[in-house]
C-alpha cells in the first residue's frame, strides 16, 4: 500500500511539473511566432512568457513545434 501511494505521488508530481512548464513559451526579438522552449527554429536569444501573454502581443504558434 505504501509503495502504491509513493508511486501515485511521483506520477502526480511529474504531471504537475509538465503541466506547469507547458504554460510557458518563448519568442524572439524579431519573430512573429511563439515556440516551445527548445524548438529547433529558435536559434537566437529569446524571451520566456506565458501563452496568453504571447497571444495578447499578437504572436501566432509555430507550425514546427506546435506549442
Amino acid at each position: 500500500m505504501r509503495r502504491l501511494v509513493c508511486a501515485l505521488l511521483a506520477v502526480l508530481l511529474v504531471v504537475g511539473v509538465a503541466a506547469a512548464s507547458s504554460n510557458y513559451v518563448v519568442i524572439t526579438a524579431k519573430g512573429k511566432k511563439y515556440h516551445v522552449e527548445g524548438c529547433r527554429t529558435v536559434k537566437k536569444a529569446y524571451q520566456k512568457l506565458t501563452v496568453d501573454e504571447a497571444k495578447k502581443k499578437g504572436y501566432k504558434p509555430c507550425k514546427v513545434c506546435n506549442p
